[in-house]
């Protein structure tokens, strides 16, 4: 049996075993215990999802990136606001890719691509650093923020491209054809 979150009509996505409700704090239920992934939905709705939000996610990091390459003399804050932007939509494909405990209402490419975790190449380390920073810098105020403007505080986006390609290669030669549209192949295999 699988469970899917309230509400979720628009796309009907694969859905992670049933987890326990903890508590309802503000409307929003929280959940806690191990997710695995579910029975898969039927290859149209993934299809779907891939052309819209996996597609997105490439696009996104791509004209991010491209900004960023471009970017002369801009602001601090447009910088800084250029560096989010990738940094988010990066942080969404490596967990698309390499997420370790979906929750129940993530697509991840073990939706895709049966027996997933074992097929993909290992989660490198300048990614897994990256996505790690990327946790704690973006999302949370912390002190494992790297402060001033030392040189290991940048990002280098074309070599977390480069690390991402195996990852999104395997993917690519391993996922069912006619599951993920032409147009989300062709803006994976940019990267």
């Amino acid at each position: 049996m699988t469970a899917c979150l309230p509400g979720q009509t628009r796309l009907r996505i694969p859905c992670l075993a049933a987890p326990q409700e903890i508590h309802q704090e503000n409307g929003a239920s929280e959940f806690a215990g191990k997710s695995t992934i579910g029975e898969p939905a039927s290859s149209i709705e993934l299809t779907s999802f891939a052309g819209e939000h996996l597609f997105y996610e490439a696009q996104m990091f791509l004209a991010a990136r491209e900004a960023l390459r471009l970017a002369r003399s801009q602001s601090f804050e447009m910088m800084n606001t250029r560096i989010e932007v990738c940094v988010v939509h990066f942080r969404n494909l490596v967990d698309f890719f390499y997420l370790a405990k979906p929750k129940v209402d993530d697509v991840v490419a073990a939706h895709y691509v049966p027996d997933w975790e074992r097929q993909r190449p290992a989660l490198s380390t300048p990614l897994e650093k990256a996505r790690s920073r990327a946790n704690k810098e973006m999302a949370h105020l912390t002190t494992r923020r790297i402060a001033g403007s030392v040189p290991e505080k940048a990002w280098d986006f074309n070599a977390l491209s480069t690390e991402m390609r195996p990852v999104i290669k395997s993917f690519l030669n391993l996922v069912a054809p006619g599951k993920v549209p032409q147009n989300t192949i062709a803006e994976l295999s940019k990267i």
